[in-house]
């Protein structure tokens, strides 16, 4: 979780692991858009001289396929995947961002996401879908299993998550070596950094329904 979306200008190499743990976390567009803003920044806003706009061309065409690269050939994200709508709006405002600077589409981009449009035109039942959401501390990773579109409140995450989350991370002093109950746990994703990151000497995980206790237990 990005705590703040203010990015300065960005290389390519540092741009790509940031837009894969957004995709990863499948966060909203508008925590997306500023990094690529932050990389036009960079590459992007060079003046019109020939070399430097095949330069560009260049650039740009690096950061498609390093894009194509983490959403189709990602062995973490094609074994956790995200939901597939998420995916196609991810994929398609990538485009539409691209094609707002008038820049070249890389082909294989293009084709994930037609792929993505073809293989799920009539498969649109996400809500009734389980999919992942993962998170990377470190070198450690977390991944917990969602229900979309379900009628329990603890089988998705919500907006409040992030920003607790990044709070125990940012203060783990406060949790570690402490005995912790959580009350209302949901996908158990709190619990999980508290334990993994924070070092808390216990972590208990309530819910008071048992289709959230058996995610709870997927998630663990």
């Amino acid at each position: 979780y990005n705590k703040c979306s203010i990015y300065k200008k960005m290389a390519t190499e540092d741009v790509v692991p940031i837009l894969r743990n957004k995709y990863m976390q499948m966060l909203l567009w508008s925590e997306v858009k500023p990094v690529l803003d932050a990389w036009w920044d960079t590459y992007g806003s060079s003046s019109e001289d020939e070399e430097d706009c095949v330069r560009r061309e260049e650039d740009v065409m690096q950061l498609q396929h390093q894009i194509y690269l983490f959403i189709q050939k990602d062995e973490w994200i094609n074994r956790y995947q995200p939901c597939s709508i998420y995916s196609r709006r991810f994929l398609r405002d990538i485009l539409h961002w691209l094609d707002s600077h008038r820049v070249e589409i890389n082909t294989e981009l293009m084709n994930s996401y037609i792929n993505h449009q073809t293989n799920n035109i009539n498969n649109d039942d996400d809500n009734e879908r389980s999919y992942y959401k993962s998170y990377e501390h470190g070198e450690e990773k977390m991944v917990v299993k969602v229900k979309a579109g379900h009628h329990d409140v603890g089988m998705v995450t919500w907006d409040a998550l992030y920003p607790l989350v990044s709070f125990i991370i940012d203060h783990q002093d406060i949790f570690k070596g402490k005995r912790v109950i959580e009350i209302g746990s949901g996908v158990g994703l709190c619990g999980i950094v508290l334990a993994m990151a924070a070092h808390a000497e216990a972590v208990t995980l309530t819910d008071n329904c048992s289709t959230v206790m058996d995610l709870i237990c997927f998630n663990l």
